[in-house]
């Protein structure tokens, strides 16, 4: 609006009154009415209808697509721009300018101005921002001036020589889950090291590990720690330690024969079905862990016992996960107990809370004295779960309906017994009390008789004066005469 008046009085001013008048500028209708009057007033209209309506049409084409281009044209954002943040109150970090969702990588600072082989790690976000530092790896012990090999020894002499506490066998399951994260250092020799870490710390004190296996998460960190380190295997492999062993498989899926792949480990073993492999080469992981480690996995039920070795299998790189399988798994156990009770096949699941032994999916096909056949529909760890029979229970019953009235019944006849014992001790004890009163005023009383008995005036007596007499005289105005009684 603004554009077309201006445009307007500026072309008209000089040339029709009709169009000044229009316009509100006081200076361009003066000028019109000295030097526009003896103009016709068609020419005006003439005038005003060429020359305004173009003006004013070419003018808010021209403004409109000047609008349109003002300003700046927006630059794309290349990455994120080099920024300085606080590690210590001593030592900040600078990080380098970095492309958009690509990771930027500084070591971690050592006060002794060594080298680590370890790394600070940021990442560059797509809108051009910083994201949080991390810097779990900087936080291990013996980071700082020491190789690779060196710093696993020294959390192998740990955990092999030492008495360890629950807040250093926490410390190391989250070390070990570090360590194998750093792909650059792996080789066989780092692989088996750390296999060696997670073995010794299953061997500690059965309570502290009952303390690790109450935090799912620890037990979550100590699994995928093992599954790590088997996924950068580059070869099969197979590791035997005092608590655990690990089979890891390499091989095409043609070389599969009759109805599965078979791992035999610890006191047992477990079949993958044929079908549950793609084509191509396949990369499978077994475990087993002994039945005394069992409480890396936490309390399974407050009557129940984990009755066997623990098996479990991997499948690596595969796209979808291992469930509802239509050919089941099948597991064979050992039984490491013989007492009596119910066997329940279970395998472990982290999913609920605290981790629990579950027997979805899985059943119990066959069972003999000595070992039990399970059928499992997806993979994970698997155990044979113990129960109390409900026989031994039911015998029990009549045994505590008999013995627990009796133990009763003797604990009340007890309870009388003392009473009436405290009873009579006290009775007896105020009886004495009492006769020993009687025999003290007897005395007394028998005393006082005695006195009257020499004072007072009997035959033979003489007193003087008495009238006044009041007993024994206490002077010797008086005259007495002993009794002769």
């Amino acid at each position: 609006s603004s554009s077309v008046e201006a445009t307007t009085s500026s072309s008209v001013g000089p040339t029709a009154s009709s169009s000044v008048e229009a316009t509100t500028s006081s200076s361009i209708e003066a000028t019109t009415s000295s030097s526009v009057e003896p103009t016709a007033s068609s020419s005006v209209e003439s005038t005003t209808s060429s020359s305004v309506e173009p003006t004013a049409s070419s003018s808010v084409e021209a403004t409109t697509s000047s609008l349109i281009t003002i300003g700046p044209t927006p630059q794309p954002i290349e990455g994120c721009t080099e920024d300085i943040t606080k590690y210590t109150n001593e030592v900040n970090l600078t990080w380098p300018v970095t492309e958009l969702n690509a990771t930027a990588t500084l070591s971690c600072p050592c006060s002794d101005n060594s080298t680590s082989l370890f790394n600070l790690t940021r990442k560059c976000h797509g809108n051009g921002t910083w994201g949080v530092v991390y810097t779990e790896q900087c936080q291990l012990l013996y980071v700082c001036g020491n190789s690779m090999e060196t710093i696993l020894e020294k959390y192998s002499n740990k955990t092999a020589n030492e008495h360890l506490n629950v807040i250093e066998v926490s410390s190391i399951i989250y070390a070990v889950r570090v360590l194998a994260s750093v792909d650059s250092v792996y080789n066989n020799s780092t692989r088996d090291t750390l296999l060696k870490i997670l073995d010794n710390i299953l061997d500690v004190d059965a309570s502290i590990l009952e303390i690790i296996g109450s935090n799912p998460h620890l037990t979550l960190r100590f699994m995928e720690s093992i599954d790590i380190i088997s996924k950068l295997a580059s070869e099969s492999f197979t590791y035997s330690g005092k608590m655990m062993q690990i089979s890891v498989m390499i091989k095409e899926a043609s070389v599969i024969l009759g109805n599965g792949l078979l791992s035999n480990l610890g006191k047992g073993g477990i079949i993958l079905p044929k079908s549950l492999f793609e084509e191509g080469t396949f990369r499978v992981g077994f475990i087993a862990f002994r039945g005394d480690s069992v409480t890396i996995f936490g309390k399974s039920h407050s009557q129940a016992t984990v009755g066997s070795d623990i098996f479990g299998a991997t499948v690596y790189d595969r796209k979808s996960p291992v469930e509802g399988l239509e050919n089941p798994v099948k597991i064979y156990f050992h039984k490491t107990t013989s007492d009596e009770g119910t066997v329940s096949c279970r395998f472990w699941d982290p999913s609920s809370s605290g981790g629990v032994w579950n027997g979805r999916g899985c059943s119990k096909v066959f069972e003999t004295s000595t070992t039990v056949t399970c059928h499992c529909n997806h993979l994970t760890n698997f155990a044979l779960l113990r129960l109390p029979s409900t026989s031994s229970t039911e015998r029990s019953v009549p045994v505590l309906a008999i013995v627990l009235p009796v133990i009763l019944g003797v604990v009340v006849l007890l309870v009388l017994i003392v009473a009436v014992v405290i009873l009579v001790m006290r009775w007896r004890r105020r009886r004495a009390k009492w006769r020993a009163m009687e025999k003290e005023s007897e005395a007394t009383m028998l005393t006082e008789l005695a006195e009257i008995d020499k004072y007072t005036e009997i035959k033979g007596s003489e007193v003087e004066d008495k009238d006044n007499f009041e007993g024994p005289p206490s002077s010797p105005g008086y005259k007495y005469y002993t009794s002769d009684l």
